[in-house]
């Protein structure tokens, strides 16, 4: 598998085949996210990078990163449902509201990412203190993601001040939360 497209394929096969559900990740089903995701990635794809990736649900699209980014130091989720996540080998995942900065700052610790992507609970309210949060923990030359911007419309003037760079896929699947913010530190 080279390229993530393939590897996003991969996972959804794997999850059907153990869960026998539909979609297990919906960023390249429900969204429009993985040939974004493949342009923004690709420059990290065989580096020692670190992962960080808020919401993760059944925890397959943290296998995805796994199974792209094979060179990676550190694979990392945060969720707050503890019975969903299917942990894989190769990833850690902390169970924590992402709203509790104490737990989530102090279990973090002194790491960094290369890459961060908020996929928890869509709240602009959540996604604003996230990011506020977590900025300060992207390493330079990093990214950070908010996915599935729920009311662009209206929310973006929270983000606006930060100067995002925006991908509205809203018209490809017409769905009105196919919205990427991202920064590159």
């Amino acid at each position: 598998m080279n390229n993530l497209q393939e590897v996003y394929n991969h996972t959804c096969e794997v999850c059907q085949q153990e869960n026998m559900v539909e979609h297990c990740s919906d960023k390249g089903t429900h969204h429009s996210y993985i040939p974004i995701y493949e342009e923004l990635f690709s420059k990290y794809k065989d580096k020692p990078i670190s992962l960080l990736e808020i919401g993760v649900n059944r925890g397959y699209s943290l296998y995805t990163w796994k199974n792209y980014f094979t060179n990676a130091n550190l694979i990392m989720g945060i969720e707050y449902q503890r019975h969903i996540v299917h942990k894989k080998e190769g990833v850690e995942i902390l169970y924590a509201d992402i709203n509790d900065a104490h737990t989530v700052l102090t279990n973090i610790g002194e790491k960094t990412f290369d890459i961060v992507i908020d996929d928890g609970s869509h709240d602009i309210k959540d996604q604003l203190f996230t990011f506020q949060m977590l900025r300060s923990k992207v390493n330079k030359g990093g990214l950070y993601i908010i996915e599935d911007l729920q009311n662009f419309d209206n929310d973006y003037g929270v983000f606006k001040l930060y100067n995002p760079k925006v991908y509205d896929l809203r018209n490809i699947k017409n769905r009105w939360d196919d919205v990427l913010l991202v920064w590159e530190f």
